[in-house]
């Protein structure tokens, strides 16, 4: 059985991805957001909804935390500032006149290079935490499944200092 092609433009999924991790850490009570919460932390791949597609096919939509470069204790108050920072920020983008930043990740090194990775894509936009005078970034990846119908929306901390300018660095 041949697995079918869809597409949707990078601001609709946006969008989705706004309305989804809203909906699971938001709108829901503290007790239940710091539930999925723990569940992340442990490594855990959540799966958050069935989207019916306009062909009649469905794709799973799942949630994954990468928490390898975070800094310090990670705390759910920290987790979610920073993940309401990231919610804005991608709302805003969405809602701006011009084409969302993204950027193609490297695969991971450890699987054998650092080749882009086509499929996948990480949001150009961040929620920063500070928490006990640690920065941590918070970032949004999506990895469709190579055999399955099914899409993993990444929450990834990632480096900060990647993204200071040299001037800022000097003292």
């Amino acid at each position: 059985m041949t697995q079918q092609q869809a597409s949707i433009d990078h601001k609709r999924f946006a969008t989705l991805a706004v309305n989804l991790l809203h909906r699971g850490f938001i709108d829901i009570n503290r007790t239940a957001a710091k539930r999925t919460f723990r569940e992340l932390v442990a490594s855990q791949r959540l799966m958050l909804t069935n989207l019916k597609l306009e062909d009649g096919g469905t794709v799973r939509i799942d949630l994954s935390l990468d928490q390898s470069v975070h800094r310090g204790k990670l705390n759910f108050s920290a987790f979610r500032d920073a993940l309401l920072t990231l919610i804005g920020q991608l709302a805003e983008q969405v809602k701006a006149d011009k084409a969302l930043t993204t950027f193609t990740p490297l695969n991971d090194p450890a699987k054998g290079g650092k080749q882009p990775n086509a499929n996948s894509l990480v949001f150009g936009a961040g929620g920063a935490a500070v928490s006990g005078g640690i920065t941590n970034l918070l970032m949004l990846g999506v990895e469709p499944s190579e055999g399955d119908a099914v899409i993993t929306l990444q929450l990834m901390y990632v480096d900060p200092e990647q993204f200071q300018s040299p001037e800022a660095s000097i003292s």
